[in-house]
């Protein structure tokens, strides 16, 4: 099972959660993801997420809060970051329950 979130970019869903979304198969959800669980890829051998590649938007200085700070990002330029998809939450759009 996976959350499509575009043509290019697809989250395994993690096994404890396929049970409650078996029945959205098929449902346009939202998906809700803290932004402390989209960090840079690391590749330290665990499997904390999945990687995606993506065009930001904006670029936000936040000193110690900063996401990635190693990286001299710029809106508009394509940036790796990674998933941490068990944090993740599907939420009926309609009616704002989260699933």
């Amino acid at each position: 099972m996976r959350v499509r979130i575009s043509d290019a970019i697809a989250f395994p869903v993690p096994a404890a959660n396929e049970a409650p979304y078996r029945p959205t198969v098929g449902k346009d959800l939202v998906l809700g993801l803290r932004p402390e669980h989209i960090t840079e890829p690391r590749h330290n051998g665990r499997d904390n997420g999945r990687d995606f590649t993506a065009s930001l938007d904006v670029v936000e200085p936040m000193g110690m809060e900063t996401i990635s700070p190693s990286t001299a990002a710029k809106p508009g330029a394509a940036h790796a970051a990674l998933c941490q998809h068990r944090h993740m939450h599907l939420i009926e759009p309609a009616s704002g329950t989260v699933i």
